[in-house]
């Protein structure tokens, strides 16, 4: 038996959608245990795809097609999906503009172990010998038949050129079939797969994809998007915050909810024209990912084999952003916790719990680590439904848990390198109330013993206080999808804002606080970072920014006017989102400093801070 009769077990009939079976539309072959390769083309004819609009051209195809394995004894219909996309821009393929016309789908079933796929390998010297194809033209029918002709040579874009025999033309329904070379009688190799033909007067000609663009084009990938799909749940978050860091801004309607639909779509990206000023979306997934999850990590042993052979310089580009990582010094920050929830099955009862929190600020994802020091609960009763939450209510209870929690964990706070911030997870009504005049006891290092009338420190001068929403520690804000979401958009601010915030802030000019349709409409296209409001956020707008995870608002609450108050706050937004807490605090204490009785003159007593930073979420609380 020929080489080539061995590799026919390999060649996929590819039927016209699943209705008609009967009716072939092309060829394909296997290369894997579960993939095989085709015509992009093949593909739209399968699925009767509308390619006359060049948005449609881009999606990866989600419905299955059906296909089987002609020359198997068990010839049963299987079906596939795709998985890998790179069509042409073009109707007439020899004159797309971009695109390979590859597909690479992945099987559904299991499939027996006597199918022998077909190895690519790279191929020398093919000038002027035999070709020999299996392939479905329509002619034939559901039975096939074979072409032979002469392999003319390469030609531009790494394509071959084919020249069938005067007997029989390579026309359609070849497509997507294995190009094999002859060299011997009982000898032969796979160079390429069919792909095109053409009839230029009395000349029949045909094209082929050679092995060498297959590989580099499609096999990588294939070899990627099988290491990545085997992955734990674990890793998931961390991979899909990884995607939308480095999704270009224009493909911001794409959110795959699997990690296998993530390859697919930054390697169609891959191959569309730059518009991402010459960086290969899947290159930089890779690396992104592997100083994300650290070079120890099992998975990024096998991805940096993977980089090596596929990127080039992957290793320097790798140390690049694991030090663009590591830009914030590797330093303990403590912080001071606290949270108001409502309780369970009592609307008029609100649970206040109180801890604090230290974390080591390195940004690689697999580092972060979250150590609970101390944890009190307290419930506050209030009088009934209709009665509004306010900051007087809470105020003096809120300031003793406070000082609790500083007194309490004195020895650990004192041994940090920075002062501690304050987080508050507060309830919506209570998010836009000032409670950075909160006055407290805070501890030094005297080992005399505490004087009992020691004058209480204002906490808005001391500390960095930043308020949160305790919302956001509800499970709909833990799952895969939206922690990603809410990672990579917190990634995106932090990099944006590396040096300077002013410009990543996005003003309030023209909104209407209390119309969500009229917020929604206006900044929903905008990608938004932060938000920079010249009065207190209302409810719609607490909403908005809750619902599209927006992780930063900076604002002024109603009481302040001034008509360089835009002005002035860009000024305050002039540092990076680390040092934002710290200027806020130093704007407090510049307040108190200008104006000792009146404060309320000065813009540092009417700020506050909403900083949703996903990376720190108390572990032990859990409001729902």
């Amino acid at each position: 038996m020929s080489d080539f009769d061995i590799f026919k077990s390999s060649i996929v009939r590819i039927f016209k959608k699943k209705e008609e079976k009967n009716f072939v539309i092309g060829t394909g072959f296997f290369i894997s245990q579960q993939h095989f390769l085709t015509c992009a083309h093949v593909i739209k004819e399968a699925l009767d795809l509308d390619f006359s609009d060049l948005r449609q051209v881009k999606q990866v195809p989600q419905e299955s097609i059906t296909f089987d394995f002609p020359f198997y004894q068990l010839n049963e219909p299987l079906t596939a999906k795709v998985i890998f996309w790179n069509p042409c821009s073009s109707e007439k393929i020899t004159d797309a503009q971009w695109g390979e016309d590859v597909a690479c789908l992945e099987i559904q079933e299991n499939l027996p172990l006597q199918i022998q796929p077909i190895k690519l390998e790279s191929s020398d010297n093919i000038d002027g010998h035999n070709l020999k194809i299996y392939g479905f033209p329509e002619q034939a029918g559901k039975k096939g038949m074979s072409a032979e002709g002469i392999l003319k040579g390469r030609i531009a874009e790494g394509w071959i050129e084919l020249q069938p025999t005067e007997k029989r033309a390579i026309t359609g329904g070849f497509s997507g079939a294995p190009i094999w070379r002859i060299w011997d009688v009982d000898k032969s190799k796979c160079v390429g797969m069919t792909v095109a033909s053409s009839r230029k007067e009395e000349d029949e000609l045909a094209f082929g994809i050679s092995n060498e663009v297959l590989i580099n084009d499609c096999l990588k990938f294939v070899e990627l998007y099988s290491l990545l799909k085997t992955e734990t749940q674990d890793l998931k978050s961390i991979i899909k915050e990884t995607y939308l860091k480095v999704r270009p801004q224009f493909w911001s309607d794409s959110n795959p909810k699997e990690i296998y639909e993530i390859v697919p779509i930054l390697n169609y990206l891959h191959n569309m024209p730059q518009t991402n000023q010459g960086e290969i979306p899947l290159d930089k997934f890779v690396v992104n990912l592997v100083a994300n999850l650290g070079l120890n990590n099992p998975i990024s042993l096998k991805l940096k084999e993977w980089g090596k052979n596929n990127i080039n310089n992957f290793e320097t580009l790798v140390d690049k952003e694991i030090e663009i990582n590591q830009a914030q010094p590797n330093k303990k920050q403590g912080y001071i916790v606290l949270v108001i929830h409502p309780s369970i099955g009592n609307k008029r009862k609100y649970i206040i719990s109180g801890l604090v929190i230290t974390k080591n600020l390195v940004s690689n994802l697999s580092n972060q680590k979250q150590e609970i020091v101390l944890e009190e609960k307290l419930g506050l009763e209030i009088e009934n439904e209709e009665e509004l939450l306010n900051i007087e209510k809470v105020e003096k209870t809120l300031e003793n848990i406070v000082e609790d929690l500083i007194i309490k964990s004195k020895d650990y706070i004192l041994s940090l390198e920075e002062k501690p911030n304050l987080v508050c997870f507060l309830p919506r009504k209570l998010l836009t109330e000032s409670i950075n005049n909160f006055k407290v006891t805070y501890p030094n290092d005297d080992d005399e013993e505490e004087d009992d009338n020691e004058e209480k420190i204002t906490l808005g001068i001391y500390l960095s206080v930043i308020v949160r929403s305790y919302q956001r520690l509800a499970k709909k804000y833990k799952n895969q999808d939206k922690l990603a979401q809410w990672k990579a958009k917190w990634s995106t601010l932090s990099n944006n804002c590396s040096g300077c915030c002013s410009n990543v802030f996005t003003l309030d000019d023209g909104l209407d606080y209390d119309n969500y349709e009229q917020i929604y409409a206006t900044l929903i296209g905008n990608e938004i970072k932060g938000l920079m409001l010249t009065k207190n956020p209302s409810n719609s707008l607490l909403k908005f920014i809750n619902n599209e995870l927006i992780p930063a608002c900076i604002w002024v609450r109603n009481n302040y006017n001034d008509p360089n108050l835009k002005e002035e706050l860009k000024e305050v937004l002039k540092c990076s989102i680390s040092e934002l807490p710290t200027k806020m605090t130093e704007k407090h204490r510049e307040a108190i400093n200008k104006f000792p009785k009146s404060p309320e003159k000065h813009l540092g007593h009417h700020l506050s801070l909403l900083l949703d930073d996903p990376n720190l979420l108390p572990t032990k609380i859990n409001y729902s």
